[in-house]
């Protein structure tokens, strides 16, 4: 239906669980449960984790918040 082939899409559903898989992975890698705790697991927070400093970067707003009001 709507395309030459006849199939259907079943999306991206395979893959939501790798992010927290590979955040958990890190953390056991490190035995600290918490050395990971937001997505996505990005370089600095990994050394950040390895060095033991906590991760302080900001936690992410609203949908919507990141967009720029470019004012009158």
């Amino acid at each position: 239906a709507g395309n030459e082939l006849g199939v259907r899409g079943a999306g991206e559903g395979g893959i939501t669980g790798v992010g927290a898989a590979v955040a958990n992975a890190v953390a056991d890698a490190l035995g600290d449960p918490t050395a990971i705790v937001r997505l996505p697991v990005e370089p600095q927070r990994v050394l950040g984790a390895i060095g033991g400093e906590p991760d302080r970067s900001p936690p992410p707003g609203p949908i919507g918040d990141t967009a720029r009001d470019s004012g009158p």
